[in-house]
């Protein structure tokens, strides 16, 4: 009968403490749950005269959890540790850094669009079906034979284009030439500077991961922010156990 007593303590402690850790926060509040069951064997109850046995605690540390969300969403596990200041900060970063994303690709379409209808105009060249390294090629040479014979002499045949057909071009001036090469590259120049802001929304995640778990680690176990699920489990005169759980959120 003691035996299925202590299991029973047992399963309800972990009921508990599975309910803990799934509870969700809410604002700076810090709201206790207490449960408390004392099993005797002998009569009495005992409730005021706990033994000196040492309590045990199980601590549970938000640290990994706000470690995860934020890697995932910037500046959510701060949010979670209640640090609205760097939460704000992360998040206000990661819209910067995809905004300036999403503008300076458009920015680059833009200009690309820019480019292949000033080919168009001042080279003749028919842009269906043409790749990138095509628009690269007709910025150095006048025309297509002026490009194909430079690829004969480099003993690259392989990258000639055959004359007389959709890939023919034939600049009207050096100097249209030139300015076609300018808006090229400052097309490519706006998607670099793209990439760089993908490498930045990284940065911008492991950054707010490692703070959240500064955070984590920084606040008090015993501050009213904690979120920690405790046990205190103590034996009692009569021959009985005293369980008592709770946890803040």
């Amino acid at each position: 009968m003691r035996i299925t007593r202590l299991l029973l303590i047992a399963c309800i402690a972990v009921f508990h403490i599975g309910s803990g850790l799934a509870a969700g926060e809410a604002g700076g509040n810090t709201a206790v749950s207490r449960f408390s069951a004392a099993m005797l064997t002998g009569p009495g109850t005992g409730a005021d005269n706990e033994s000196d046995d040492a309590p045990i605690q199980v601590a549970h540390r938000s640290a990994g959890k706000a470690f995860l969300l934020s890697m995932l969403v910037p500046g959510t596990g701060e949010m979670m540790l209640g640090n609205r200041k760097m939460a704000v900060v992360f998040f206000s970063t990661e819209l910067t850094l995809w905004t300036s994303y999403f503008l300076l690709n458009w920015f680059s379409d833009v200009r690309a669009s820019d480019y292949r209808l000033y080919a168009a105009s001042h080279a003749g060249i028919d842009m269906h079906g043409k790749d990138d390294q095509y628009y690269v090629d007709i910025e150095n040479f006048t025309d297509i034979s002026a490009y194909n014979q430079a690829m004969l002499q480099q003993r690259r045949p392989q990258l000639m284009y055959p004359e007389n057909t959709s890939y023919d071009w034939s600049w009207d001036s050096e100097n249209a030439m030139n300015k076609y090469r300018r808006i090229r590259i400052n097309s490519d120049q706006f998607k670099n500077a793209g990439l760089f802001m993908i490498g930045g929304v990284v940065l911008n995640h492991l950054i707010s991961g490692i703070d959240a778990v500064r955070i984590a680690r920084k606040t008090p176990a015993s501050s009213s922010a904690d979120r920690s699920v405790h046990v205190h489990v103590a034996g009692l005169p009569e021959g009985g156990v005293r369980v008592s759980l709770w946890k803040g959120f």
